[in-house]
């Protein structure tokens, strides 16, 4: 939770930075209601504070999305990036607002104590192991994708034991 603040006597808000390459301020509002990280955040703040949070106010930092040029030193890219941000501040920062409904606060509570049962009932072997394709391919392919999709080890060996340095158990 990057902060929290009182906007008015009673007025509880999350303060949340995000760093962006792209940003699409009506992609982020659409996305909040399924923003896992934010929700937490969200709910540990109402069970601190006894208070519903009546929203985030997102401080949206863009990545540069300049590249060093060939031969160019680092310092010069540096100060080139420094200069494109002094005249493009609005480009680089945003800040908004996402109030949150009561009803968002309540669904979130009811899928958070599914996920824990899930959760649960995984850990006491009552439940398979998914696999997540969600992220095999971003930023980049991950190197167990042959394992994964195809059942493919090749180019990989498994160990008898997981951490030898323990010994016989």
């Amino acid at each position: 939770m990057d902060g929290r603040f009182q906007k008015g006597p009673k007025s509880l808000w999350l303060f949340e930075n995000k760093f962006k390459g792209r940003i699409e301020a009506g992609n982020l509002m659409n996305q909040l209601p399924l923003d896992l990280q934010v929700h937490i955040y969200l709910y540990a703040l109402a069970k601190e504070t006894g208070r519903k949070p009546k929203g985030v106010l997102y401080n949206i930092i863009r990545r540069p999305q300049l590249k060093q040029k060939k031969n160019e030193p680092l310092s010069d890219f540096i100060a080139r990036i420094g200069e494109d941000v002094k005249k493009r501040p609005e480009f680089y920062f945003i800040r908004f607002e996402v109030g949150i409904m009561s009803r968002e606060m309540k669904d979130f509570e009811s899928d958070l104590e599914a996920m824990i049962h899930d959760y649960v009932m995984w850990y006491r072997g009552k439940r398979g192991t998914y696999k997540n394709g969600a992220h095999c391919l971003q930023p980049y392919p991950c190197r167990y994708l042959p394992i994964c999709s195809q059942n493919d080890m090749s180019g990989y060996w498994q160990r008898t034991k997981v951490f030898p340095e323990l010994g016989e158990a």
